[in-house]
């Protein structure tokens, strides 16, 4: 966070999307707005005095620790919102003043709040006013979120703790080119076909996740690849299918058998390896541009030297084609 303070209400200009000259309105009143996380500096300012200061100002973007959500419905500018129920609010806090927010292009969404954790609320995607202009969506799913389907719009997807086992339930949207999925329940990637735009994946601490075969239904859309922590993945053949690939990260304690694909990925330009190459071999590497590898391991058959000067060089993301401000998913 890169906070600073106006006029008795702070602001953060720290945020991902976030570009030059861009910051969030932090709101966070004084006994109503205790967290573990965020931690937001308390103001003095009533939710009338935000809610007064959003529509005379045109607030496009606000991070709410809050009790109540209720006021939302009158602020009509917002179009990115963060949200956090905070310590004061009720089992099962009522979101109805999201979902009447009819401009929402960004939204990220946490459900389960309280001291420990102890409640969670529903949040019902299909009841979104702006489900038909929000483009990006980030959500734990550990509890009490439904109906991912309706965000037929969306083109950037952040979720961690998804509980089924692929992604049929998850993806509705053909728009969708960004998807991240962290510490979930996935065994396979089917689903993503959904989507003939997908250009940029993160995988990670996916520990049932076995199957990727899925991932040659995005072989001329896909550039950008993250995979990290997935180690029950035996068989990735289908990497050879990603032609239009430049970057590609594979991270873990996890092993591979070869590179071998790599001779298949003509504009691979970054790659970053944490997992074993079985075989020793990383001479499909010597003609890629950015080479990371770490941990050195003693059957390679190149020494890290070999990579010095390619670490030093500017690593490309596979994302440039994509808004800057839904960029760093990658980064």
């Amino acid at each position: 966070m890169k906070i600073f303070q106006d006029n008795g209400f702070f602001f953060d200009t720290g945020r991902a999307d976030c570009l030059e000259n861009e910051c969030y309105l932090l709101m966070s009143v004084r006994g109503h707005s205790t967290g573990f996380y965020p931690s937001l500096p308390a103001s003095d300012k009533s939710v009338q005095d935000y809610v007064d200061y959003i529509n005379d100002n045109r607030v496009e973007r606000v991070a709410a620790l809050i009790d109540d959500f209720s006021f939302l419905k009158d602020c009509q500018s917002i179009r990115r919102l963060d949200i956090y129920p905070s310590f004061e609010a009720r089992p099962n806090v009522s979101m109805e003043g999201v979902y009447q927010l009819k401009n929402l292009q960004l939204l990220q969404v946490h459900t389960v709040y309280g001291l420990n954790d102890r409640h969670y609320t529903h949040f019902d995607c299909a009841m979104l006013k702006s489900a038909a202009t929000l483009e990006w969506f980030s959500a734990n799913c550990r509890k009490g979120i439904t109906n991912f389907q309706a965000l037929n719009a969306l083109k950037s997807l952040i979720v961690s703790n998804y509980k089924h086992h692929d992604l049929t339930s998850l993806i509705g949207s053909n728009s969708l080119d960004t998807l991240s999925i962290l510490n979930s329940n996935i065994s396979s990637l089917k689903g993503l076909d959904i989507s003939d735009k997908v250009a940029v994946i993160r995988i990670e601490d996916c520990h049932k996740l076995d199957d990727i075969s899925t991932l040659s239904y995005c072989a001329d859309t896909l550039k950008g690849l993250l995979i990290s922590d997935c180690n029950r993945i035996k068989d990735y053949s289908p990497l050879s299918s990603l032609h239009h690939l430049v970057r590609l990260t594979l991270w873990g304690s996890g092993s591979i058998d070869n590179l071998s694909f790599v001779k298949d990925m003509p504009l691979l330009k970054t790659i970053t390896l944490g997992v074993n190459v079985q075989d020793g071999d990383l001479s499909p590497l010597d003609s890629i541009e950015s080479v990371s590898i770490y941990p050195f391991r003693r059957h390679y058959n190149r020494k890290q030297s070999d990579y010095s000067k390619k670490n030093n060089k500017p690593s490309i993301r596979g994302d440039e084609g994509i808004e800057a401000w839904r960029r760093h998913v990658l980064s």
